[in-house]
């Protein structure tokens, strides 16, 4: 037999396991879940503020007057960039949702960044029109927060529409993309020159 629980009106969907956890759970696993899940919360912010940061320092580091102190900036920056997530998490938003938006952003960008590691005639130009389209086709499917569709198309709402979709429209437009710069005989890019060109910053 199929059960379909259905979540009562007083609980939101996206919270139902951990209204389950409190109400059934002894006071030792409810502790460990909820570890968890800041972890897991913490695990992806900050890996989005170290790359910002990192991106910017970088660009910091071509200048005179900041490189010497590119450990201060970068700590600067990410005080900084915490605001943001404090912001955003003060509006009570839905964890899993935002969980699901950063599935959404991978799924369009993992092939193009992929394939621009192996392939000499993908450049970057290429790999972010490739991401740009494959995230916008994704968007048309995604749900909104309460997990419905906002359109009209057929499985509009569905997650597996809308990750196979950004899959699907990213990697056909790097292999299109990728085929047009090879009839065009454009210059491949030199692997050998990350050696020369990616250095530390600061030791």
């Amino acid at each position: 037999n199929i059960v379909k629980c259905q979540c009562p009106s007083s609980v939101k969907c996206d919270i139902s396991p951990f209204s389950f956890i409190v109400s059934t759970m002894p006071q030792w696993a409810i502790a460990l879940a909820l570890v968890l899940a800041i972890v897991l919360v913490m695990s992806s912010m900050d890996t989005l503020l170290n790359g910002i940061t990192s991106a910017l320092t970088t660009e910091l580091s071509r200048h005179r007057r900041a490189s010497g102190s590119l450990l201060l900036w970068a700590r600067i920056i990410t005080a900084a960039l915490i605001v943001i997530p404090i912001i955003v998490a003060a509006q009570g938003m839905s964890v899993l949702y935002l969980f699901f938006i950063a599935d959404l952003v991978c799924a369009a960008v993992v092939f193009p960044v992929l394939l621009g590691l192996y392939v000499r005639n993908f450049n970057q130009i290429a790999a972010i029109a490739s991401s740009a389209v494959g995230l916008v086709v994704g968007v048309l499917w995604f749900p909104t927060p309460g997990f419905a569709g906002w359109n009209g198309l057929p499985g509009a709402g569905d997650l597996l529409y809308s990750f196979g979709g950004a899959l699907a429209a990213s990697a056909l437009l790097s292999l299109a993309l990728w085929a047009f710069a090879r009839w065009r005989k454009a210059a491949p890019y030199d692997f050998a020159r990350l050696n020369a060109d990616v250095e530390l910053i600061e030791g």
